[in-house]
């Protein structure tokens, strides 16, 4: 996981953070299938972001702004829009969270535009600029962002399924297997069943478990970045009163030397 995520330089943690509260949709231009997962967001503040991620299977393509960028394409690319920050940036996000059928999609190279008629006279558009990831960092993103979502996703509603036959058969244990699943096939509604959670927050989940990776990884790297703090010098010692201790011991011990040395009196 950890060589994978090294692929992902180009994906700053921000943005990634931002596209975890997203979920995937699909469009086709010329025939081609693209998937999209993207998301922008403005705080009361102004401050505001954008990213998103884009892929026809074989490439992903990233993208992502903050708030002076952004402000410089509302410029660009919506100069007469009416209304302040907050509003266009939403209607951005309603284009690019999730497709919009009154949204029109096409690529170019590797720019991507967006545009939409708004009250039948404003035409909204926006252009990203995309930037290819590596075909091994493509790789990583169809494990991380589409295979094991898709795969949790299944394992957790396969769980709430068996957990709903459980409670059918303890209510009447009468009845058989394609009997309930019948039941399940034509029931407007289910059992209440907390485990139900679980499955819908599958995929977000899949996709936070990378991000936790590369946010631990990043906080390492910074550690190991930060200045590491001057050693203490220890304090050399007075040499005149260590001098001065010594003498002082070595007559002590010629005192006592002399007061145990025998003496005779010689008449």
């Amino acid at each position: 996981m950890a060589q994978e995520l090294e692929n992902f330089q180009i994906l700053n943690l921000e943005a990634l953070k931002l596209l975890s509260l997203s979920v995937w949709c699909s469009f086709s231009e010329n025939e081609q299938d693209y998937l999209l997962k993207g998301r922008a967001t403005a705080t009361q503040d102004g401050t505001c972001s954008y990213a998103l991620l884009l892929t026809d299977l074989k490439t992903f393509y990233f993208c992502s702004a903050q708030t002076t960028q952004i402000q410089q394409e509302i410029s660009d690319y919506n100069p007469n829009i009416q209304g302040g920050i907050s509003g266009i940036i939403q209607t951005l996000n309603s284009i690019i969270s999730k497709f919009d059928p009154r949204a029109s999609y096409s690529i170019l190279g590797n720019t991507f535009s967006v545009s939409k008629v708004l009250n039948n006279i404003y035409k909204f558009k926006w252009d990203f600029n995309l930037e290819a990831l590596s075909p091994e960092a493509s790789q990583a993103a169809v494990k991380n962002y589409l295979i094991l979502p898709f795969s949790k996703t299944l394992m957790a509603q396969d769980r709430l399924l068996k957990t709903l036959e459980e409670q059918l058969l303890a209510q009447d244990p009468r009845r058989k297997p394609s009997d309930i699943r019948s039941y399940l096939d034509s029931s407007q509604s289910f059992p209440d069943f907390s485990g139900l959670e679980k499955a819908q927050e599958a995929l977000k989940e899949s996709f936070m478990v990378p991000l936790r990776e590369l946010e631990l990884k990043t906080r390492k790297e910074a550690k190991r970045k930060a200045p590491s703090p001057a050693p203490q010098k220890r304090a050399k010692p007075n040499t005149s009163e260590t001098e001065a201790k010594r003498k002082k011991e070595l007559q002590s011990k010629l005192n006592k030397a002399k007061k145990k040395t025998p003496t005779m009196d010689f008449l």
